[in-house]
């Protein structure tokens, strides 16, 4: 595994080939990989506890303030009919019923227990609110993961990393949990550790030009050229985002950066 390593780094070199850039790109290499593995033994991710965490915080304070504005001297209360309210609440009724049908379809497809799709609908309610997310898109992750193979509760315990993700970085939601998709089918990390892989990659954005959000989007072919190459786990991440961060800084943007990773792979 370490000859592979070794060469993909001597491949990466040739898009510069002045005088002393393979000591340059193996020391820029080292240090970022050591930055994305002291991330991935870290005992709380940072994108939890950063990036991530400053998102459900603005998403509760927003629902404050909208409350608040809401109860202001009693005015909005007074101005909003019981009509208006009553449309409020049949208006979130109806979003939850909506997201009922739609997890017990995926649930259906992934041949889920009704317990389990109960399970699953209590777990969104609890969960989403506080982050902002809506019934939309828990679905779509959740629907997401099961089409890719992943089994009913795997998939439903992967959505709010995905989704804590996609609020961090600005991207995608189907581009986040792509990338979710890639770490666990390709590196082998797990729903329970999946918020370690989104920190890694996060971390790896603030290091360098790469950021999240097109990592994101190219992770899983990414993916599949670091498993022909052996990398896994938390380390083996650390090792090919540390090396797309490299070849970014020689090429003109995020998109090449991959697709020179797949040449050299």
């Amino acid at each position: 595994m370490a000859d592979r390593i070794v060469t993909a780094e001597a491949r990466i070199s040739a898009v510069d080939r002045t005088a002393g850039v393979l000591e340059r790109i193996a020391g820029r290499f080292r240090g970022l990989e050591r930055a994305m593995t002291s991330v991935s033994r870290a005992d709380r991710v940072s994108i939890g506890g950063g990036a991530l965490a400053r998102a459900d915080r603005a998403a509760l304070l927003t629902a404050r303030a909208r409350a608040n504005v809401t109860a202001v001297g009693g005015a909005l209360a007074t101005v909003a009919t019981p009509a208006a309210i009553g449309y409020a609440a049949q208006r979130s009724v109806q979003t939850w019923a909506q997201l009922e049908q739609a997890v017990t379809r995926v649930g259906i497809t992934a041949e889920a227990t009704d317990a389990d799709i109960a399970r699953a609908l209590r777990q969104f309610r609890r969960q989403g609110p506080p982050v902002g997310a809506t019934a939309r898109e828990l679905a779509q992750a959740a629907d997401q993961y099961v089409a890719a193979g992943l089994d009913f509760q795997t998939a439903v315990d992967s959505v709010m990393p995905a989704i804590r993700a996609t609020k961090a970085s600005g991207g995608e939601l189907t581009d986040l949990t792509s990338a979710g998709i890639a770490a666990i089918q390709q590196f082998g990390f797990s729903a329970g550790t999946l918020g370690r892989a989104f920190d890694i990659m996060a971390k790896a954005g603030k290091e360098g030009r790469y950021e999240l959000k097109n990592m994101a989007k190219d992770m899983p072919s990414v993916g599949a050229g670091a498993k022909r190459l052996g990398l896994e786990g938390e380390r083996g991440l650390a090792k090919t985002t540390a090396a797309l961060e490299i070849i970014r800084d020689y090429v003109g943007s995020s998109d090449e950066a991959a697709n020179r990773w797949e040449n050299v792979v």
